[in-house]
């Protein structure tokens, strides 16, 4: 009874995740962008402005976003926005920040991707 007991412990630590960390009491930030604004700059350079928030239980700091531009599944541009300076960002504070996509001068039929990283 006791290897069962054991065996169904170490399944749910594996496979139940978030669920276990609630359960636990294990702390994150959890950053998610919550508005996003494109256009172009006085000097014909397309940019993104985001603006995110921590969800999460734990400040974060080093807040950055790569945001690739693809148009059919190619990429054609990039930007790289970082928040706050690298600064902490507190649980439920919120960062506004923009990047700039040089020599790419519209964002028409363009997709875009953002990966958001911090640091705990």
């Amino acid at each position: 009874m006791k290897r069962l007991a054991i065996a169904f412990l170490l399944l749910c630590l594996v496979g139940c995740g978030n669920v276990v960390d609630s359960i636990v009491g294990i702390q994150k930030a959890d950053f998610q962008i919550i508005d996003r604004e494109t256009g172009i700059k006085s000097y014909g350079s397309a940019y993104v402005t985001l603006l995110i928030e921590n969800r999460g239980d734990m400040t974060g700091y080093n807040v950055s976003c790569d945001v690739v531009a693809k148009k059919n599944d190619i990429i054609i541009g990039s930007a790289f926005v970082y928040f706050a300076g690298g600064n902490p960002i507190a649980p439920g504070e919120k960062a506004q920040s923009e990047g700039v996509f040089f020599g790419l001068h519209s964002l028409d039929n363009i997709s875009l991707e953002y990966k958001l990283e911090w640091l705990e």
